[in-house]
């Protein structure tokens, strides 16, 4: 999905241990990546990659809440297996949308699990309320093994 984007620029919401972010480093190797994390041992990860030399990563402690970016700084966002954890996602998606000048990106589990830090289980019509708020031109949905992407177009 990404690569057909273009982007030049990503903010990865909540990179965690990296599931994501590693292999997209490595398969758009132009593209500029900053990921936010809560946890500081992840933010630091980050940092230390980026000290060691990949310079289009960088790692800040944040809330997806509160993003301290001006609007349309990143070309997209991707918020990947986070949203089910937060208390009120909609204020996550709403700065995703105000940092981003063409797309998000957002997957969740679409069905029950035994994941505790899961307290949210969304559906297209809960996807679709949360990015209401937004000017968004199109949102697309593709599910994969027990996973729902959302594709958010600006």
């Amino acid at each position: 999905m990404l690569k057909s984007m273009f982007p030049a620029t990503l903010l990865d919401v909540g990179s965690g241990r990296g599931t994501f972010l590693w292999p997209l480093l490595e398969a758009l190797p132009d593209l500029e990546v900053t990921s936010i994390d809560l946890n500081e041992d992840a933010i630091r990860v980050c940092q230390d990659v980026h000290a060691g030399g990949m310079r289009r990563l960088r790692g800040r402690l944040m809330d997806a809440r509160s993003l301290d970016f001006d609007s349309g700084s990143f070309d997209g966002v991707t918020l990947l297996e986070v949203l089910e954890h937060m208390e009120n996602p909609e204020d996550a998606v709403a700065e995703a949308c105000r940092v981003s000048r063409s797309f998000v990106i957002v997957s969740v589990p679409s069905k029950p699990d035994d994941n505790p830090e899961h307290i949210h289980l969304f559906d297209q019509e809960m996807i679709r309320s949360m990015f209401a708020r937004c000017s968004v031109r199109n949102i697309r949905f593709e599910h994969i093994r027990e996973h729902m992407i959302a594709m958010v177009t600006k």
